[in-house]
């Protein structure tokens, strides 16, 4: 009875799962014998793509043998530097360039990559995925605004995502209430496909840090004001009598509804 073989030289390297004949010594039950093989395998670029500005989302699946068992593993972004299955981190940056939109191989070993270190019981599986888009959010507050009502920077809240690196998009500066004109800037995106910066080109003029003229008399300031112009009183007023009164609630927008906010 064979129970456990062992290997004498298990230093040899294969392709594919060796075979293994149990009739040498003409057994009366033939025993039946099986293999958990593993190899490793060479990653390389089957197809370079165009018109990329940053690096996609790559993931991967493998299988190997932990304790006579077959498990699956999967690192979500073979890029960085967690739940790492291939033996590195770092595959897309570390080891390609994107010159003029096509990813290439940046090992000068023709499309191959890397060779993997750990062994798989079966080829890994790669899934390619476009990183959605995200629009970017800036702010324009007081602090953005100088002595002298010019406009000297504008605060990027949130950098965004899938914007083109040869194409930043166009910044548009509207005004509230008509209240300053003639700044301009312009944005930078960075590899990543991000906004890297906001910058100002023209500072423009009489820009002002608070546009709400609660007052509708032309006074901004940097202090705020109550919305309770006019300051009409109506007294004695009776059950079925019906009052209209208009309120000027400044330069913003008006909630009607408190509940919807609209």
């Amino acid at each position: 009875m064979v129970n456990k073989p062992g290997f004498c030289n298990n230093g040899a390297t294969y392709d594919t799962p060796p075979t293994l004949s149990t009739n040498i010594l003409s057994p009366t039950t033939q025993a039946t014998i099986g293999f958990y093989f593993e190899t490793t395998y060479k990653l390389y670029i089957a197809n370079k793509g165009s018109n990329y500005v940053s690096y996609l989302l790559v993931s991967v699946e493998a299988e190997d043998y932990t304790s006579f068992n077959r498990i699956k593993m999967v690192d979500s972004n073979i890029d960085d530097f967690s739940n790492i299955v291939l033996g590195f981190g770092g595959v897309l940056s570390g080891y390609t360039n994107i010159l003029g939109g096509v990813i290439r191989s940046a090992t000068g070993n023709g499309d191959t990559l890397l060779t993997s270190t750990n062994s798989f019981s079966s080829a890994p599986i790669f899934s390619v995925v476009d990183k959605s888009t995200q629009s970017a959010t800036v702010s324009i507050s007081s602090g953005n605004i100088t002595a002298d009502s010019t406009l000297s920077s504008i605060s990027l809240i949130n950098s965004g995502l899938g914007y083109n690196l040869s194409v930043p998009p166009v910044v548009t500066i509207t005004t509230l209430a008509g209240n300053g004109s003639g700044a301009v800037a312009k944005a930078t995106v960075g590899t990543s496909s991000s906004l890297s910066i906001i910058y100002i080109t023209k500072p423009g003029k009489k820009y002002v840090k608070n546009v709400n003229d609660f007052r509708n008399d032309g006074t901004t300031g940097l202090t705020s004001d109550n919305p309770s112009y006019p300051g009409t009183n109506y007294n004695e007023i009776k059950p079925g009598d019906l009052i209209v009164q208009d309120v000027y609630y400044g330069t913003g927008y008006q909630i009607i509804n408190q509940t919807t906010k609209k």
